[in-house]
């Protein structure tokens, strides 16, 4: 196996598809308050142990009469006040709470692999979004916490309603939650392939349906065990609705393949993307120190591919755009690939290595992505919360004074005025769920207030 293109490959991996069997990043969670234990339900109260907020959106108009009076009878449009008390904060590690529901799709029938996204509306945390539906259409979180969280369910190009709700100790259950999706056409299914007798094909599909010009990204398949490789790579998008839908690549290993895209309509097999002919390219960032031209092994970097930016070491393959670069004691660097030159592969691989010089000067940096985590515009079940669409316009303050504001890819690189400078963040109609460090780099994750 090519060890190196395989580091290079299973890096991009971990920063673009968040894979649980891949992922290498250092996870530092947010802050978590923790709140008292639930007082006891009223007497019309439908279960104990949780508190529903009534989805306005939810387009109950179109399900069947059966499945309207379910939904009905399980929701209700209540809300309680906790008070957070200091032994119920010494005694909360100790609280095991679940969340468990069922999804149905507009026909009423069970939805599998949805995505199951919960996060309390108490204070930022990390964000529980690896779970999914089974085939029978449920669902269970654990080691969540007491208190207000909302609940959001995608899948099928489609979101449920934000479900509001109050988690008390023990199993809480949230019922039908209903995710206006047709039922299933069935699965498009195809492979990628590669003759030029290196490392197996990766990439990451990227599924968009025309009509609605919403995106659904899976990752080709993989085996960390193999002996030699094959040349081929399977894909697979299972639980599609009928539709015509458009397929693009996003590769992970340096080749240029074609088509470009190709369109199919569930059901379909034998769809294809060929490796072309040439050597594949690297992109790679040189990080030195300003003033004595040291190069700097321990610093932070972030590479921008398919409007997405991922965090992780300073190489990539083609198909990079941008990038950003900063070290403890050192101001960020921001620039794209136009000035790269090809360098001598130091591994000696068939691989064109193309680089980039960066040079910092001293001061204080961070990157902070925004992503909204409620957006079903990009679903990516396999990437977890790391990978979605950016929020714009952002305000950054560093201990009180506005610093930058997020673009349009939801970035904001900061030239802190000191390393340990407080921050906080303000854009109006938006709260703060979910706070986590990955790889050096901030991700805060927001939702519609």
């Amino acid at each position: 196996m090519d060890t190196r293109a395989y580091r290079l490959g299973l890096v991009a991996a971990c920063g673009l598809l968040g894979v649980s069997a891949l992922l290498l990043f250092s996870r530092e969670s947010g802050r978590e308050e923790r709140l008292a234990p639930r007082a006891e339900p009223e007497p019309d109260a439908p279960r104990p142990g949780i508190d529903l907020v009534a989805p306005a959106r939810t387009p109950a108009d179109r399900l069947p009469v059966s499945v309207r009076e379910t939904l009905a009878a399980e929701v209700r449009a209540t809300r309680r006040v906790r008070v957070e008390t200091e032994a119920d904060a010494d005694l909360e590690d100790d609280v095991e709470v679940a969340l468990h529901g069922t999804v149905v799709d507009l026909g009423g029938g069970a939805v599998e692999g949805a995505q199951v996204k919960v996060f309390s509306l108490a204070a930022p945390g990390e964000v529980s979004c690896g779970s999914s539906t089974d085939a029978a259409g449920e669902f269970l979180v654990e080691e969540l916490r007491r208190g207000p969280h909302r609940l959001l369910v995608q899948g099928r190009f489609a979101s449920s309603a934000p479900l509001d709700l109050v988690l008390g100790e023990g199993r809480n259950e949230a019922g039908p939650i209903l995710l206006p999706a047709a039922a299933s056409a069935g699965a498009l299914r195809g492979r990628l392939v590669a003759e030029d007798g290196g490392d197996d094909p990766m990439g990451v599909v990227v599924l968009r349906e025309v009509a609605s010009g919403k995106e659904f990204a899976v990752t080709t398949s993989w085996s960390l065990f193999a002996s030699e490789a094959d040349g081929v790579a399977s894909f697979a998008i299972e639980g599609l609705p009928a539709g015509e839908y458009e397929l693009s690549l996003v590769p992970l290993d340096g080749r240029r393949y074609q088509p470009a895209t190709v369109r199919a309509a569930p059901p379909e097999e034998g769809l294809e993307f060929r490796a072309r002919s040439g050597p594949r390219r690297e992109v790679a960032l040189r990080v030195l120190d300003g003033a004595t031209r040291e190069e700097l092994d321990d610093h932070v970097a972030l590479v921008r591919l398919h409007g997405q930016w991922l965090p992780g070491e300073s190489e990539g393959w083609e198909g990079c755009d941008r990038w950003v670069a900063y070290a403890e004691g050192y101001r960020p660097a921001r620039g794209d690939f136009s000035r790269a030159r090809p360098v001598v592969n130091p591994d000696g691989e068939d691989c064109e290595r193309l680089e980039v010089e960066v040079a910092l000067e001293p001061g204080h940096g961070l990157a902070v992505l925004f992503k909204d985590i409620e957006s079903d515009r990009l679903l990516a079940p396999e990437f977890e919360d790391l990978v979605g669409p950016g929020v714009k316009g952002v305000t950054v303050l560093a201990d009180g004074e506005p610093l930058a504001r997020s673009d349009s890819d939801g970035l904001a690189v900061l030239a802190l005025p000191r390393a340990s400078a407080q921050l906080s963040f303000d854009s109006p109609g938006w709260r703060v769920v979910g706070e986590q460090t990955v790889e050096g780099v901030l991700f805060v994750h927001l939702a519609h207030e």
